[in-house]
């Protein structure tokens, strides 16, 4: 493919934007981990709030770890466009 391809053209024009709401989501994510630890260290006696801390925990993690792959993705499309 050529350099001056389409794929190319829209990646260079749209690089920061997309880096942008890449950086604000993994801040995000980051932040929603580091509140449901505090409440999971919170929960105490609570069964319930425990489960729930942990679920969302676990969802946060995941959201990371999509974010991450997303971040793999992106750049290798960078460096080979």
């Amino acid at each position: 493919m050529a350099s001056d391809g389409h794929l190319a053209t829209l990646l260079d024009s749209g690089a920061w934007l997309i880096q942008l709401v890449y950086g604000l989501m993994m801040v995000v994510s980051i932040v929603a981990l580091i509140i449901n630890i505090t409440k999971l260290a919170l929960s105490g006696g609570n069964p319930s709030a425990r489960s729930e801390a942990i679920r969302n925990i676990l969802i946060a993690g995941g959201c990371l770890a999509v974010l991450g792959g997303l971040g793999i993705i992106f750049f290798l499309l960078l460096s080979f466009f």
